[in-house]
């Protein structure tokens, strides 16, 4: 305890104490001190950097306005500057970004192919729908309720069914059924739809072919004949030439033509305005093609094949055709009735059994 006075009393004599508690002071002071510059520092460079960005601001102000200026008075100044250097570069950016995307006429080919496509495979369904119906025995009546569309391929489809019904029928019951107008109503609308639809003409011209050979050969018929053999002959040029059901309609054409004893029909004037002169020669250069693309499966092309011959008096050739479609199994009542049609011939005209062909 003695010590510790007699320190105190030195330390006070010595002005310690005063020292400390100087110091302390100063300590406290040099800290607020130096706080608050830092202080104003920080304030003051907040200002600059906003004096600086309200500065900025006001200088692309400034630049937008001389570039509209610019752009107004174009002819006055022509001279490259800032504005214009970053008009440009923002048009490149445009440019280069447009030129990444697809165009609208890119978008929208893209959707009418996807568009398309979706159409085509409803309709391909539909169509193989109409076909089974067909095939089950449905009456064409019902199945046209049912399903028919006013697109092309319905009416197409439509046009080919019935004559196709056409060929399962006696030829006396064509007229009671109506199906060779009704087929030809279909191809017709097609036709209205698509003008240059080749199945559509392929139909019409068999169905009008069919038509014809239905027509009483009479005078009072004379001129219904002729216009339709005329309108016919037209369809035919328009028809695909390389398909080998329109060859065998030209050549079945020209042959019934040919075989026409109607004055009133073979010397009409519109007649002789027909595309070929109806000749066998010129039929049967019409079938001929036809048979080497149906490869000899034909019975109908087969049989007018047979009778060009036998009219031009080529009775081994004719035999020969004959013999051709007696092989082949008919598909239908109209083919069966050409074979029973072909024994009848080859058993009076040619004196021969047609069971040793």
């Amino acid at each position: 305890m003695k010590k510790l006075k007699h320190g105190n009393n030195w330390a006070r004599e010595h002005g310690v104490h005063e020292w400390a508690g100087k110091t302390a002071g100063g300590v406290r002071h040099y800290v607020e001190e130096t706080v608050a510059s830092t202080s104003r520092s920080v304030s003051n460079w907040l200002a600059k950097e906003k004096e600086a960005i309200e500065s900025a601001n006001q200088q692309q102000d400034e630049s937008s306005e001389i570039e509209s200026d610019e752009q107004s008075h174009a002819h006055a100044n022509t001279t490259p500057n800032r504005a214009a250097q970053r008009a440009r570069s923002m048009q490149r950016q445009t440019q280069n970004a447009a030129a990444r995307q697809p165009s609208r006429a890119q978008r929208q080919s893209a959707e009418e192919r996807h568009a398309s496509s979706s159409r085509e495979y409803n309709i391909n369904a539909e169509l193989e729908k109409i076909d089974q119906m067909f095939e089950q025995g449905i009456a064409l009546e019902v199945i046209e309720r049912t399903l028919n569309v006013p697109t092309v391929e319905f009416k197409c489809r439509f046009a080919r069914l019935y004559l196709m019904k056409a060929f399962a029928l006696p030829k006396e019951e064509w007229k009671k059924h109506g199906v060779i107008d009704k087929g030809i109503g279909f191809a017709n609308e097609a036709l209205a739809i698509d003008p240059n639809h080749n199945d559509a003409l392929k139909y019409l011209c068999m169905l009008m072919g069919l038509k014809i050979g239905q027509i009483p050969k009479t005078i009072i018929n004379a001129k219904k004949i002729v216009n339709l053999t005329v309108e016919l002959d037209k369809l035919l040029q328009k028809a695909d030439q390389h398909d080998p059901e329109i060859l065998h309609a030209q050549g079945r054409f020209m042959y019934t033509l040919k075989r026409s004893s109607m004055p009133t029909i073979f010397l009409n004037a519109e007649m002789k305005k027909l595309h070929h002169a109806p000749s066998f020669e010129a039929a049967m250069e019409k079938l001929i093609a036809a048979d080497e693309m149906l490869r000899g499966n034909s019975i109908e092309n087969n049989f007018f094949l047979a009778k060009c011959y036998q009219h031009l008096h080529e009775k081994e050739k004719a035999i020969e055709y004959f013999g051709k479609l007696l092989a082949l199994d008919p598909n239908n009542l109209y083919e069966a009735e050409r074979q029973k049609l072909t024994v009848e011939i080859l058993t009076k005209e040619f004196k021969m059994n047609p069971l040793k062909l």
